[in-house]
């Protein structure tokens, strides 16, 4: 079992990975298609959605730029980096997704940001596990 700088044990929190569909580089075929789920989004909420995405906590980050994959040109998103609210955890441009083109998320993902008031709670990201 982990221990911290105390020698106290402490238990690693796996995260569940949210929006890895299997067009993005990075993606997988379990995490579904992202051109299926464009324009699926209700945009209810949508300003409160976008800012909980964007205000996740940083706990890794890519040596590379996000392409958006929809965009005949594949210009660029940004940097890439890995955001969470503590349970589950996301990829940086799974905002641009949203916003642009109305990107189905999953209901679960949607409750439980309301849950949290549409604000991430404090994340000790050193007991975070993917």
């Amino acid at each position: 079992m982990p221990e911290d700088k105390d020698g106290k044990n402490f238990f690693l929190m796996k995260l569940i990975g949210i929006g890895f569909s299997e067009e993005l580089p990075y993606g997988s075929e379990s995490g579904g298609s992202l051109v299926e789920r464009t324009h699926k989004f209700s945009g209810r909420f949508q300003t409160e959605v976008l800012s909980y995405l964007k205000s996740g906590v940083s706990f890794v980050v890519a040596p590379s730029l996000s392409r958006d994959v929809l965009s005949s040109e594949c210009e660029t998103i940004g940097p890439l980096a890995l955001l969470t609210d503590g349970k589950l955890f996301w990829s940086s441009d799974l905002s641009c997704y949203v916003e642009r083109y109305r990107v189905e998320l999953p209901q679960e993902f949607l409750e439980r940001m309301a849950v949290n008031n549409w604000k991430i709670q404090a994340v000790d990201v050193s007991v975070l596990e993917i």
